[in-house]
């Protein structure tokens, strides 16, 4: 795998928020649109990451309630992810 980056996605608070690398330096505009609406998941502890193989959801929350805050952004979470998907062609 050859990583390019932190690649500039185009949106100064995204850039400032997520650290995009890829294969694809292309795919970096993308996600400069598409990544706003991840945004919301980072205060509860909620995290996505993929690669080149699949996405998982990380739970980063030490705090009380760590289980129902994840839980609760599932079905949001996987409309993103079904327009991300949509937008680098998978």
């Amino acid at each position: 795998m050859d990583l390019q980056g932190p690649l500039n996605t185009g949106r100064p608070d995204i850039d400032a928020t997520y650290v995009v690398a890829t294969e694809e330096p292309a795919v970096a505009q993308v996600l400069g649109e598409v990544l706003p609406g991840f945004t919301p998941f980072g205060q509860p502890g909620v995290h996505l990451v993929g690669d080149s193989t699949g996405v998982s959801f990380v739970m980063e929350k030490e705090e009380w309630p760590l289980v129902m805050l994840a839980l609760d952004q599932v079905p949001v979470m996987k409309e993103h992810l079904a327009v991300l998907a949509q937008r680098v062609g998978g």
